[in-house]
């Protein structure tokens, strides 16, 4: 999928939606954003090690500025630090995990592609 594509998905899953879910099981809007705010800090500390410190750090106060922009009202910010973690990490992971498969894919494609390779067989 393009990057702004996949930017998008990761935005409205991992953030709207999740709060979302959040606020819906929880007592209050900012008990919930608390929660929500605590599990993506946690989430990049995680992965603080496979980032090095330049490029955790730098992560780290682009999710926090979002995070308060969002706190705000305003949740687009996220999507700079999603861009960044996407073609930073998960997509070097990706490929470093493909490269490691002893059998490569059958077919690669956008989604249009794969969805004509697997009707057709």
């Amino acid at each position: 999928m393009p990057l702004e594509d996949r930017v998008q998905h990761s935005y409205d899953n991992y953030i709207l939606s999740n709060l979302e879910e959040m606020v819906t099981l929880s007592a209050d809007w900012d008990t919930a954003f608390n929660e929500f705010e605590r599990g993506l800090l946690d989430a990049l500390t995680r992965i603080q090690k496979r980032l090095g410190d330049t490029r955790y750090s730098t992560l780290r106060a682009n999710l926090t500025a979002a995070l308060s922009s969002h706190r705000l009202g305003d949740p687009e910010p996220h999507k700079k630090w999603i861009e960044v973690l996407l073609t930073q990490y998960y997509d070097p992971m990706y490929n470093y995990q493909m490269a490691k498969r002893d059998l490569a894919p059958l077919f690669r494609g956008n989604e249009a592609e794969v969805i004509s390779y697997l009707t057709a067989q």
